[in-house]
């Protein structure tokens, strides 16, 4: 239980660190944007609050997501991904 706590703080401040970079580069864009001006620097603040915006929503996904249930290989010891569906044939596991 204190590896999936670990795991949810850590994840949870990554996302919270991700949304107020979204929030000051949103802010910054809005600031600096002039029609005459710079047209790389507004484009490079917007693309940055937008990959900000995308990180702080799937780390969101991911704090929720952390339930500490994990199948692992049996050989191996090591977990097993999170993307789709896993079987295992030495033991018929299966879960989406």
């Amino acid at each position: 239980m204190a590896e999936t706590r670990r795991r949810r703080r850590i994840r949870g401040a990554l996302a919270l660190a991700a949304a107020v970079s979204t929030v000051v580069l949103t802010g910054l864009t809005v600031v600096n944007f002039e029609p005459e001006g710079s047209f790389g620097a507004t484009l490079a603040l917007t693309f940055g609050a937008m990959g900000a915006l995308v990180a702080a929503a799937f780390l969101c996904d991911s704090w929720l997501a952390e339930d500490g249930v994990w199948l692992r290989n049996p050989k191996t010891g090591r977990r097993y991904p999170r993307f789709g569906p896993v079987q295992d044939p030495s033991h018929g596991l299966t879960y989406k």
